[in-house]
């Protein structure tokens, strides 16, 4: 069965998610929406960075004699020769996240760096989420720390203080020792990414979901990942993302948090079936 894609931008802006499909290959980008001043740098969109990663990765996947961790190793490397002699690279470029998996005649392997989320269904109805938290649990301390020097000091905390020292705690781990990985011009950070492979006939079901369309059960507590399966492995990607959104209108939770209060949510789907005799 081919994918099923349900891409929604962040309201008012440009999508910055990308996905590329090639047989038994998708592969999802969630371009990281940085301000300008972070990817001062290089000269590239971020669009431009999520559409030509997932399309090297997806080219990369076409080679079954390439395990799925070098693949993504050799993607990074050429979107960074990409970049050209007009960019400096450390100075700050364009970064994202990656949910991919590659279908075979008898194993499913699967990759996930930075918090997109590949969601397994097996055959009994089990469903099993596999994404990286390290970004959350090695920003929070540093952001705590930061919220306690401001109280020590007599200072109040504004969301836009509280944003602002997301971003700094963000920058300050980000494809470090001890920090987080996510995909950037560093090939090594495919040692960092987690990968698992699985028996075909022991997958149902598959999605690949950026962040922005796993809110509803990580952030804003109106779905279970099971319906999040459920719903994008029939079809209705569409329902999962307009709940998320009326939500998000509903709510200042997240922006109080300092987080956006929308961003853009990309789920595809794939049903798992048996090979033909």
């Amino acid at each position: 069965m081919r994918p099923t894609v349900t891409s929604v931008a962040q309201p008012g802006h440009a999508n910055e998610d990308a996905v590329a499909l090639g047989p038994g290959v998708v592969v999802l980008i969630d371009g990281a929406g940085l301000p300008a001043r972070l990817r001062s740098g290089c000269t590239h969109t971020v669009r431009w960075y999520a559409r030509t990663l997932a399309d090297a990765y997806r080219d990369a996947l076409g080679r079954a004699d390439v395990d799925i961790r070098t693949a993504f190793a050799r993607a990074l490397s050429l979107v960074a020769a990409s970049h050209g002699p007009g960019c400096d690279l450390d100075r700050g470029s364009p970064s994202g996240t990656v949910a991919a998996w590659r279908i075979g005649a008898e194993q499913v392997e699967y990759l996930v760096l930075g918090d997109a989320s590949v969601i397994l269904s097996d055959p009994a109805g089990g469903v099993s989420e596999v994404t990286d938290d390290r970004l959350a649990t090695v920003t929070a301390p540093i952001i705590a720390s930061h919220l306690r020097d401001r109280a020590a000091r007599g200072l109040t905390t504004t969301p836009d203080d509280l944003r602002e020292a997301r971003r700094a705690a963000v920058e300050l781990t980000r494809n470090t020792s001890g920090g987080f990985w996510c995909c950037h011009h560093d090939p090594a950070a495919a040692d960092h990414a987690i990968v698992g492979t699985l028996c075909r006939t022991d997958v149902a079901s598959l999605v690949a979901a950026s962040d922005g369309a796993t809110r509803g059960y990580q952030l804003l507590g109106i779905h279970t990942v099971q319906d999040v399966a459920r719903l994008a492995a029939n079809g209705d990607g569409d329902e999962v993302i307009a709940e998320i959104r009326a939500e998000e209108e509903r709510t200042d939770r997240l922006t109080d948090q300092g987080m956006k209060k929308d961003d853009d949510a990309t789920l595809v789907a794939a049903v798992v079936t048996a090979l033909s005799s």
